[in-house]
C-alpha cells in the first residue's frame, strides 16, 4: 500500500514537471507578459525604464537620482543625469512656493536652493485658525476649510434655533436647519420649544405697532423682557419709504454715472434701490437728422438716446432729412435663382423687391421657366411624400399625396407603422387600458409575486398565459446556504471516503498550454490528501 501511494505522488510529480516545461513556448491565453526594459530615462528628480514592447512604465525601475562624483569634477547619476553640486538641504526650514505650495512643502538646497529631496505633504492642525483658515504647522501654509463641520447641539435664539459651525471663530449658522420655534405648554404654564428644548415662561401676544431698525421689522411682543419677534420680516422700500413699516431709509445720493431717459428728457438716477431723485434733468439735445433706408434717425449728444422717424415724402422726397426715395421699374428682371425690379434712375443700382422665384407650372411669375428633374427618392413629412425636383433653389414637387399607412405593429414600449409608399415609418407609445393597447392590441405583460428558482438563479413568472418571459432575473445571493431573496438552499456537493485517485497517463506537453500546471498541483494535492487519511486509520 505504502509503494502504490508513493508511485501515485512520483507520476504526479512527473505530470508537473512537463506542465512546467510546456511553459517555455509561447505566451498561452492568461500568462503575463515578460517586460523587455529600455535604456535609462529621467528628469530634474527621478529616473526611470519603460517596457521597449509595451512601453509601460517599470515601478522597479521608477527612483530618486543618487549622485556621486565623477572625473569632470560634477557630480552624476547611474541613469546620466548630472549636477554640479550634491544636494545639501536647510534642515531649518519648510519652504512652499507658488508652485508647490498646494502640494507639499520642501527644505532647499543651501546651495541652489531648489527642491531636489526633502518633500512633504502639508501638516494642517486639526483646527482652523481666527480666520477659519487651516494652517500647516511646519510652513505656515493657510487654506480654508472646504467644507463646515456643524455642530450636533441646538443653538437657540428667541425667535428660532440652528445648527453652528465647530470651526473655531467660524460661528456660520446652517440656514438649511434653521426653523422658527414650535412651542408646546408644560405643565408648569410655561412654553417649550418641541425641537430644540428653547424655554419661555408665557404665550406670545403680538404688539399693534410695528417695531423696526435700519433693515427689519417686526410686532415685538408685548411682555417684558421678552424679545421674541412676530411678523418679523426685511423692509420692503419705495421711494425711499418702507410699503409695510412706514419706515424711511435716510441716505445720501450717490448718482449713477450712465444717463436715464425717456422720449423727452435724460437725467443721472440714484444708486439706492427705491430713489427715484433726478439729478441734471433736461431735455434732450438732438443732432441732424439721417437717412437710414426707409426711416431716418438723430440722437441726443448728450446722453446718446436714438430717435427713429419714418420719412415724410413729398414726390419722393422727404421734407425732414432730404432723403430722395428710388422709384422701382415695373418689368422684371431675374437670374437662374432670383428676381427683382431695378431702379428707375439712371446711375442708381438699387434693386427693389429682390425674392427667390416661385414655380408653378415651370413657370414664375417674372417670366423665368425652369426644367424640372424629379428624383426617384422619396421626400415625406409626418401627412404626406413626394418627388422632389433636384434643380437647385427649385421647390417643385411631383405625385404628392398623403401617407398611406399599413398596420400598426407592437415594438417593446411603443407601436409602429409604416407607409406602403415611401416607407417613412412613425412611432406612437402604447395607449393602455387594463394593461392592453387600444391601437395595436399589444398586451404589458405582469409579474407575479411568487419567485421561481432553479440551481443558479431566481426569477419572477409573467402572470398571462403563455407568456415565458422572466423579470426581475439574478445570480442567488446565498447566507448560510439560503437565498436571502427567493429562500432557496443550495444543495451541497457530497463527501466521499476511501476513493482511489485515477492518475492519466502523461500527455506530451503543448507549447504555450498552461492547462497541466494546473493539473498537476491538482494531482499531488489529491494523492497527499488520502495518502494522510489512510496512514490516519492505520
Amino acid at each position: 500500500m505504502k509503494k502504490h501511494w508513493l508511485t501515485a505522488i512520483i507520476m504526479a510529480v512527473l505530470l508537473l514537471a512537463q506542465a512546467v516545461a510546456a511553459c517555455g513556448g509561447a505566451l498561452a491565453e492568461g500568462e503575463e507578459h515578460v517586460h523587455t526594459p529600455s535604456g535609462w530615462k529621467h528628469d530634474e528628480f527621478t529616473h526611470w525604464r519603460d517596457c521597449t514592447e509595451c512601453g509601460k512604465t517599470l515601478l522597479s525601475e521608477v527612483g530618486e537620482h543618487v549622485l556621486e562624483a565623477n572625473d569632470r569634477g560634477t557630480y552624476s547619476c547611474v541613469c546620466g543625469y548630472e549636477e554640479d553640486h550634491l544636494y545639501d538641504p536647510d534642515t531649518t526650514q519648510w519652504v512652499c512656493d507658488e508652485m508647490t505650495l498646494t502640494e507639499f512643502h520642501y527644505q532647499p538646497c543651501k546651495v541652489c536652493r531648489l527642491h531636489h529631496g526633502n518633500i512633504e505633504g502639508h501638516d494642517y492642525l486639526e483646527t482652523p485658525d481666527s480666520s477659519g483658515n487651516f494652517v500647516c504647522e511646519k510652513c505656515g501654509y493657510k487654506r480654508s476649510h472646504i467644507e463646515h463641520k456643524w455642530s450636533n447641539e441646538w443653538t437657540a435664539v428667541p425667535n428660532e434655533h440652528f445648527h453652528v459651525c465647530e470651526y473655531e471663530d467660524c460661528n456660520v449658522h446652517d440656514n438649511e436647519t434653521a426653523a422658527a420655534h414650535t412651542w408646546q405648554e408644560t405643565e408648569n404654564g410655561t412654553y417649550i420649544c418641541t425641537t430644540c428644548g428653547y424655554e419661555i415662561d408665557h404665550e406670545h401676544e403680538a404688539d399693534t405697532d410695528w417695531t423696526y431698525n435700519a433693515d427689519n421689522h417686526w410686532h415685538a411682543c408685548t411682555h417684558e423682557g421678552c424679545e421674541w419677534n412676530i411678523d418679523f420680516g426685511v423692509h420692503t422700500i419705495v421711494n425711499g419709504k418702507c410699503s409695510v413699516c412706514e419706515y424711511e431709509k435716510p441716505h445720501e445720493h450717490n448718482w449713477k454715472a450712465e444717463w436715464k431717459y425717456d422720449a423727452t428728457n435724460h437725467w443721472h438716477g440714484c444708486k439706492f434701490d427705491g430713489c427715484e431723485e433726478k439729478y441734471d434733468e433736461a431735455e434732450h439735445t438732438w443732432g441732424e437728422w439721417i437717412a437710414e433706408g426707409t426711416f431716418h434717425e438723430r440722437e441726443c449728444t448728450v446722453c446718446h438716446r436714438v430717435q427713429h422717424e419714418n420719412h415724410d415724402l413729398t414726390d419722393g422726397k422727404c421734407e425732414i432729412c432730404g432723403f430722395t426715395m428710388h422709384g422701382a421699374q415695373d418689368e422684371w428682371k431675374y437670374d437662374e435663382h432670383t428676381h427683382w425690379h431695378e431702379c428707375k434712375f439712371a446711375g442708381c443700382e438699387e434693386k427693389f423687391n429682390e425674392e427667390q422665384h416661385v414655380i408653378i407650372g415651370g413657370k414664375c411669375k417674372c417670366g423665368y421657366e425652369q426644367k424640372h428633374e424629379f428624383s426617384d427618392e422619396w421626400s415625406s413629412d409626418e401627412t404626406h411624400h413626394w418627388h422632389a425636383c433636384t434643380v437647385e433653389g427649385c421647390g417643385w414637387t411631383y405625385d404628392e399625396a398623403e401617407h398611406t399607412w399599413g398596420e400598426w405593429i407592437a415594438e417593446g414600449t411603443f407601436h409602429e407603422r409604416e407607409c406602403t409608399v415611401c416607407h417613412r415609418v412613425q412611432h406612437e407609445n402604447h395607449d393602455l387600458t387594463d394593461g392592453k393597447c387600444e391601437i395595436c392590441g399589444f398586451t404589458m405583460h405582469g409579474a407575479q409575486d411568487e419567485w421561481k428558482n432553479d440551481e443558479h438563479t431566481h426569477w419572477h413568472e409573467c402572470k398571462f398565459d403563455g407568456c415565458k418571459d422572466k423579470f426581475d432575473e439574478n445570480e442567488h445571493d446565498f447566507v448560510n446556504g439560503v437565498c436571502s431573496v427567493c429562500g432557496y438552499r443550495k444543495i451541497e456537493d457530497p463527501v466521499y471516503d476511501d476513493v482511489q485517485p485515477v492518475i492519466p497517463a502523461p500527455l506530451p506537453p503543448q507549447t504555450g498550454d498552461a492547462s497541466y500546471l494546473a493539473i498537476g498541483i491538482g494531482m499531488i494535492a489529491a494523492a497527499l490528501c488520502i495518502a494522510l487519511r489512510k496512514r490516519q486509520s492505520n
